[in-house]
């Protein structure tokens, strides 16, 4: 009997065992569960954050004062002779765009740079705007909005540029017999 009583202990025994032994590997999946389930949702949020990242560059680009601060940026270093020859300028034989460069950095020197909104021209489509060296103007610009990007949002372009500070400050208008050769400093004058 007593041995049929050992046996009896002995099977409770092992079935405690078993059941511990099945509590530990529930344990054991659950934590691999929490492990996985941190990385992945962890992968997402990087994922959205990149994406956040992303999203906020094309906003930024999508606005033209961001555009005007880089060409102000680029007027102020030596980037001026860039955008001098992205304006609609017509040259004649006394100015070209070094003569435009030169007394446009003159003007600029040592001026704080601003621009605004051009009054009567200015729209959300058509951005216009004046920028001055100090209290003085030296050009309008405009911009226009280029190709969509993959994103809901548009870059700027430089569309057109009119320097004020050089535009008709060095006219010279003089009546002379007609087919007469007119010379300004050794240059033949054109009918331009």
């Amino acid at each position: 009997m007593d041995n049929v009583l050992d046996n009896k202990k002995e099977k409770t025994v092992v079935k405690k065992k078993k059941i511990v032994r099945k509590k530990k590997t529930k344990g054991i999946s659950f934590k691999k569960f929490l492990a996985i389930y941190s990385i992945v949702l962890g992968a997402i949020g990087v994922f959205l954050l990149i994406l956040l990242f992303f999203f906020l560059k094309d906003y930024e680009s999508s606005i033209p004062a961001n555009k005007m601060d880089k060409i102000l940026a680029d007027m102020k270093t030596s980037k001026l002779e860039s955008i001098i020859e992205d304006a609609n300028i017509e040259y004649n034989e006394f100015e070209d765009s070094a003569y435009i460069s030169t007394k446009l950095k003159e003007k600029i020197g040592e001026n704080e740079l601003s621009y605004s909104k051009k009054l009567g021209e200015y729209s959300a489509s058509n951005p216009v705007y004046t920028v001055s060296a100090g209290d003085e103007d030296l050009c309008t610009i405009s911009l226009k909005k280029e190709s969509k990007k993959s994103g809901f949002f548009r870059d700027w372009k430089l569309e057109d540029v009119t320097f004020a500070a050089v535009a008709g400050s060095d006219e010279l208008n003089i009546t002379v017999p007609t087919n007469s050769t007119v010379f300004l400093n050794g240059i033949e004058v054109s009918d331009y």
